[in-house]
């Protein structure tokens, strides 16, 4: 038996995993310590965290045992698991442990990221964990508070560097990567670095067309940092539509629906479609004029079924003439 959960970081993850293996006697394995694992060793040694040859020796040699180490998870750790991430021999040889592992009798539990998809593709059980923004940002700030580590809570956001990210699996084609706009469409810096060397698609949330722009242009920047200037990339952005031939009313709806759903107060209007066909094409087709390639449109209110008959009707024709 092999369950594999997934999730984005502070999603409650592994605090279900651990629940379902000791609720099944089965085997559990964070496997977000296993880098930090690595480098802890690398470090021990007395060697460089890039050095690849120590590196590979490290994580060939890991014990399971020693992931119990409360230093895993202190300062500095995770900057340092994402230095040995980098090289190609480390991701390989930790896939080989985290599936080893996955193999025991009875069965285990691994929980982290792309467990589902790149690690264990055939695992009996995959799961995947998330939870509100605000509710991941206010559990990071009180871990990454409790270890003493610098951070920054504001406006419901949480300031976070590349360790809260943390290391993907490798995966040859390279993963698409979710760059995630918290509340404000702000991009961190560590995200398109990580696009720039595995990537090959963006999806971001609730950014305002203009922005678009600037999310390609540092999209393009770090492809051409890491020699893949010419790859070519999809830009998706999830945005909310409301049809309703009053624009006020498809605000107020569109407002109470989002303030129930997400606790209020955290997206912009003019990241929405919301009024008459008209208002709703002018806000899709600013998307498209600043260079974004696919939406994800989500409709509001009690009454999606007709909400997706109206779009498909009045919009979507026009939509696909002006911009196929």
């Amino acid at each position: 038996m092999i369950i594999a959960i997934d999730g984005p970081a502070a999603s409650g993850k592994g605090t279900l995993a651990k629940r379902i293996a000791a609720r099944f006697g089965l085997h559990h394995l964070d496997t977000g310590l296993l880098y930090r694992a690595v480098a802890r060793d690398v470090q021990r040694r007395g060697s460089a965290l890039e050095d690849a040859t120590a590196a590979n020796d490290a994580a060939r040699a890991l014990d399971p045992a020693t992931l119990n180490d409360p230093g895993l998870r202190g300062p500095g750790a995770a900057e340092a698991a994402s230095m040995v991430a980098r090289i190609a021999e480390v991701r390989v040889a930790l896939r080989e442990f985290q599936r080893s592992f996955a193999r025991q009798a009875p069965g285990a539990v691994l929980d982290g990221r792309d467990i589902g998809t790149v690690v264990c593709p055939d695992a009996d059980i995959k799961i995947y964990v998330t939870a509100t923004p605000q509710v991941r940002a206010q559990r990071r700030y009180l871990e990454m508070q409790s270890r003493g580590e610098p951070v920054t809570y504001k406006n419901g956001d949480v300031e976070l560097s590349d360790h809260t990210i943390g290391p993907l699996p490798w995966n040859p084609a390279g993963p698409p990567v979710l760059i995630t706009a918290a509340n404000r469409g702000e991009m961190l810096a560590a995200q398109f670095e990580r696009f720039g060397r595995l990537g090959d698609g963006i999806i971001t949330t609730y950014v305002h067309a203009e922005e678009c722009r600037l999310v390609r242009e540092r999209a393009e920047e770090a492809l051409a940092r890491h020699g893949r200037a010419k790859a070519p990339f999809e830009l998706c952005v999830y945005t909310t539509v409301r049809m309703d031939d009053d624009p006020r009313t498809a605000e107020r709806v569109t407002t109470e629906f989002l303030a129930t759903y997400y606790g209020g107060g955290v997206h912009s209007r003019g990241t929405m479609g919301l009024g008459p066909a008209d208002a709703v094409i002018a806000a899709l087709s600013r998307y498209a004029a600043a260079g974004v390639s696919d939406l994800c449109i989500r409709f509001v209110g009690d009454d999606q079924l007709a909400q997706l008959e109206r779009f498909t009707a009045e919009v979507l024709p026009h939509i696909q003439g002006e911009h196929r």
